[in-house]
């Protein structure tokens, strides 16, 4: 194992973990992006083969690869299925991550992902930052975003611990409701770590 200071940044949908995650990087800490590497993963053909198994030729493209989008259709409509797709996804993201630390120079990094509490990987940190912004103001941010429906956000938000759940488990909680700054609540947390 590493001795490399490992924090978890997380929060729901729409709570600005990834604004968070762009502040960290010019502060000059390296941050591991789970859905950006989760992403890397549908390409690979063996993912790709347990991905049809599970749900068939619907969430596949014209040159065979995986529609993202199509599938996350399917899944947040089907939580056995959502379940079933992230025992195939989240054990590579974990392994690929702790390589992914191995090659950093930093002493602290950080772990950008979502559903690092529904996961069960909040072990695997020195500390756990989540970042909490209102329910509507998410709703809002996900929808000009994502150009998606409101009931879509709130179909995916369904999957996700509320934010007062994931503050609860949380080591830190950065608030991101456009009324706090978001420098001055990170630089403190990381004087803390």
């Amino acid at each position: 194992m590493s001795s490399k200071t490992k924090v978890g940044l997380t929060g729901s949908i729409g709570s600005g973990k990834t604004t968070v995650a762009k502040i960290l990087k010019t502060l000059g800490y390296p941050v591991y992006n789970s859905d950006w590497h989760a992403r890397q993963f549908y390409y690979y053909q063996p993912v790709k083969d347990k991905i049809y198994n599970l749900i068939g030729d619907k969430v596949f493209d014209s040159n065979n690869q995986v529609d993202i989008k199509a599938m996350a259709r399917v899944i947040f409509a089907d939580p056995e299925k959502l379940q079933e797709v992230n025992a195939v996804i989240h054990p590579l993201v974990a392994q690929d991550f702790e390589k992914w630390v191995c090659n950093q120079t930093s002493e602290m990094v950080f772990q950008e992902s979502a559903l690092l509490f529904e996961a069960g990987f909040q072990n695997r940190f020195h500390a756990v930052i989540t970042v909490s912004a209102p329910v509507e103001l998410r709703i809002e941010r996900v929808m000009k975003r994502n150009k998606t429906t409101r009931e879509e956000v709130l179909q995916r938000m369904e999957h996700q611990w509320s934010d007062e759940k994931k503050c609860q488990f949380a080591d830190h909680t950065i608030v991101n409701d456009g009324n706090h700054f978001l420098i001055p609540q990170i630089k403190t947390i990381i004087e803390e770590l």
